[in-house]
């Protein structure tokens, strides 16, 4: 408060906002360098998306986008593949799973 009296100048930050979501997104799409991993974590998405919409919940309670990244360049087949991707737990096996895994032997079907 000493400031005030001596009428002291101070300086301030100017409040840009939060940038860290932006940069997040840009480096995990920077992370699929090849085109057909690309392709497959967009079909992830939409089914995820799918999902989400007739559970009537938000799609980052069915998978992370970073789950979803890692599925796409590791392309898990099995369930026990698939429990070694972070983000990836029994339940979520038990429920998801067989949905997520058909998805991409369907994507490396049409390869």
């Amino acid at each position: 408060m000493g400031f005030l009296k001596k009428k002291e100048t101070i300086q301030l930050r100017k409040y840009e906002g939060r940038v860290a979501n932006k940069k997040q997104k840009v480096k995990i799409e920077n992370n699929l360098t090849n085109q057909d991993d690309k392709e497959l974590y967009s079909k992830l998405k939409a089914k995820r998306l799918e999902i989400a919409k007739s559970s009537n919940l938000p799609p980052y309670v069915i998978f992370h986008d970073k789950t979803l990244q890692a599925m796409a360049l590791n392309k898990p087949t099995t369930h026990e593949s698939l429990s070694s991707i972070s983000g990836v737990g029994d339940s979520k096996i038990l429920k998801y799973g067989d949905i997520f895994i058909s998805e991409i032997l369907n994507h490396n079907a049409s390869l």
